[in-house]
């Protein structure tokens, strides 16, 4: 059975030790190279770009092409943004325009990382595309926009309005995080969920869907080809289930008790709809 909140602290360990690891690196940068950025402030520190951007300026947008760069986002609290590795602001690669940052990684880059500090207490839509992971750790997302080749998709402790994640070849993992809506797609990776969603469409066409909640979603809808489908969610709220599959097999704990209406398996009032359907995937569901 997989790991629920309590216990993925290990995992936000080795999160953070690759972000401190990336911001320290030492780099020299032009500060007058920087002027493009739009920032009335700029400090060298530790090696990558600290600017500070005007009270008048308001960044809503990120954009981020990325090639095949790891990208870490998270939020500083002390209200500037920060870009590592530094010589991005000087390569051209950043842009500041208005209400947009954009940055646009050449796939001849010569690092594997890069990281973005956002300043703490905005508002922000984000738009990533890149080949490698994608880390992601923020509290005001109003929508985020992740896609990526064959790399790793990992959002932890985040506040996401709408969240659009698609991976080919690669894993989404989303944990202690609060989605009010969440639109998942891979092709043949794995796809774990500990979190909170209000309204959730996951789809895997080999990868296994893992799903565990404390509180029950308003709706939600899986598909997969041959993935297994897990989940885990608490008995407190009634829900009904449709399984439609060609050749797999719903199993589910004795401490439900459903009823089989129509095609349904209802729980208590069944006002949740649990919509699952695969072609030889099975349904595994538990009580949280």
């Amino acid at each position: 059975m997989a790991t629920k909140f309590k216990k993925t602290f290990s995992t936000l360990f080795a999160f953070c030790s690759i972000i401190s690891v990336v911001c320290y690196a030492k780099e020299n940068l032009n500060i007058g190279a920087m002027a493009n950025i739009g920032f009335t402030k700029s400090i060298v520190s530790s090696g990558h770009a600290e600017v500070r951007a005007p009270e008048t300026q308001s960044m809503e947008y990120i954009q981020i092409t990325a090639g095949n760069v790891n990208v870490v986002i998270y939020e500083n609290p002390y209200g500037t943004l920060e870009i590592t590795p530094s010589s991005l602001t000087t390569s051209g690669c950043v842009n500041f325009e208005l209400d947009k940052l954009d940055i646009d990684i050449p796939k001849d880059a010569p690092f594997t990382e890069i990281v973005v500090m956002l300043p703490e207490g905005r508002k922000y839509s984000l738009e990533v595309q890149t080949q490698a992971d994608i880390y992601l750790c923020a509290s005001s997302i109003i929508e985020a926009k992740l896609t990526n080749l064959t790399g790793h998709i990992f959002i932890f402790d985040s506040s996401i309005e709408s969240a659009y994640i698609n991976s080919l070849r690669g894993d989404i993992d989303i944990r202690e995080s609060y989605i009010q809506l969440l639109r998942t797609n891979t092709a043949s990776g794995d796809t774990y969920i500990n979190s909170i969603v209000t309204s959730a469409i996951v789809e895997s066409r080999t990868g296994s869907i893992e799903y565990y909640t404390p509180v029950l979603f308003s709706n939600a809808d899986f598909k997969t080809m041959s993935g297994d489908i897990e989940m885990e969610i608490p008995d407190k709220t009634g829900f009904e289930v449709f399984f439609d599959s060609i050749e797999g097999s719903f199993y589910c704990s004795e401490e439900f008790e459903l009823e089989e209406h129509s095609g349904k398996y209802v729980y208590l009032s069944g006002n949740t709809p649990i919509n699952v359907k695969t072609a030889s995937g099975d349904l595994i569901l538990m009580k949280w």
